[in-house]
């Protein structure tokens, strides 16, 4: 009989399944062994022994890996209190929120010492590691029982979400993932939400110069809506004309991530799909992932940040894009580029400085997840 060890798991965030009513989608062994042979060969190199490594495939290691789940709990799906995971997304096939209240891994190989660094190392796998669907936005998270306390290692930035209720254990997810929500826009678009308003950090770190107002004044101009717009706010239109003015456009917001085709700004009389041409396929990952656990209180949500390796992104800033919409009569297609001057590191920590800043008043329904964010977010101070 192979040497053998169970570990039991939490799940601390819920996952999403795409296969309806089916009560057996869980954590999956062929996504999680190969993220945990990765983890181990890229962390803690001087620990695997060349007998450990698969032959035919030395990327992976020699052991297997069981998952049985139980007690699922399907949570009520509206698409409002899950922005993050519906976004642009239609439909289509019906998507299954839920959790397992019993997880247990399973793992048998010859080398008994293998096991051993493995139960080592399995905390801060799955504190550093989540699955399944938008898993870089908080969705999927698990942590070995008795080891919840253990923090994602590479984490380098986090936000505490207090609860409001802490006694209907399946309301709580839609609040958590709000406020990841909003954290996000805040750093990429901005907040337009219903009278709360709060102009994007990038804004301040591009001085001005992003893509944002480029791109409104340049396929907006000739909207009714938009003239209304600047005549009653006449700083957005002359902060649209001059970044206009600038050349060549960069586009700042998609090093926070890229998928392709974007649809936003919409006006009562113009409705635009703002196309990227020449890029079919192309995708760009978000550099950041978001991953809660539970903590007195609420949740840690910890920010874990992955900028791009200098060769990808200068093969990324020597893309050329061109930017349309079906309006052509109005707007001819505008040439853009990815900015070489940003940098994932140096902009987060000029959110830090800048959010210490901003006393600026908010109102309307995201109040609270602004106003947790300026008293909350903070970089981790290592020991």
């Amino acid at each position: 009989m192979l040497p053998t060890i169970k570990i039991p798991l939490v799940q601390t965030t819920p996952m999403w399944h795409f296969q309806g009513d089916s009560p057996h989608c869980c954590l999956r062994a062929t996504e999680v062994k190969p993220k945990l042979d990765r983890f181990l060969l890229e962390r803690y190199p001087d620990e695997i022994k060349e007998e450990w490594k698969n032959k035919k495939h030395p990327s992976a290691l020699a052991y297997k890996l069981h998952i049985a789940c139980g007690n699922w709990k399907e949570l009520e799906v509206k698409k409002y209190d899950y922005p993050l995971f519906f976004g642009n997304m239609g439909t289509g096939k019906k998507k299954t929120l839920g959790m397992f209240k019993d997880v247990q891994l399973e793992m048998f190989s010859y080398h008994s010492d293998l096991l051993k660094m493995l139960e080592q190392h399995l905390p801060q796998f799955f504190a550093s590691t989540s699955f399944g669907t938008r898993q870089d936005k908080g969705f999927g998270c698990f942590a070995v029982e008795g080891k919840e306390e253990v923090k994602p290692e590479s984490a380098k930035y986090q936000l505490y979400v207090e609860l409001r209720s802490q006694d209907r254990l399946y309301d709580e997810y839609p609040e958590l993932f709000k406020h990841i929500n909003c954290l996000h826009k805040m750093i990429r678009s901005g907040v337009n939400d219903r009278g709360t308003y709060v102009k994007s950090f990038m804004y301040q770190y591009s001085q001005g110069a992003w893509d944002k107002p480029v791109l409104r004044r340049h396929f907006f101009l000739h909207s009714e809506e938009y003239k209304k717009v600047c005549y009653r706010h006449p700083d957005l239109a002359t902060e649209d004309k001059k970044a206009e003015a600038k050349e060549p456009h960069f586009m700042w917001r998609d090093w926070l991530g890229m998928s392709g085709p974007q649809k936003w700004m919409t006006y009562k009389d113009c409705s635009n799909t703002i196309t990227i041409k020449g890029l079919e396929g192309f995708r760009y990952k978000s550099p950041i992932d978001y991953h809660p656990m539970r903590c007195k209180g609420g949740f840690m949500v910890y920010i874990t940040l992955n900028p791009p390796s200098p060769r990808l992104k200068k093969e990324i800033t020597n893309l050329e894009f061109l930017a349309s919409t079906s309006r052509q009569k109005e707007a001819k297609a505008l040439p853009l580029k990815f900015t070489p001057n940003f940098n994932l590191e140096e902009y987060f920590e000029k959110i830090v400085l800048q959010k210490t800043k901003d006393k600026s008043f908010v109102d309307g329904p995201s109040k609270r997840f602004v106003l947790n964010f300026r008293r909350n977010f903070k970089k981790i101070q290592k020991s």
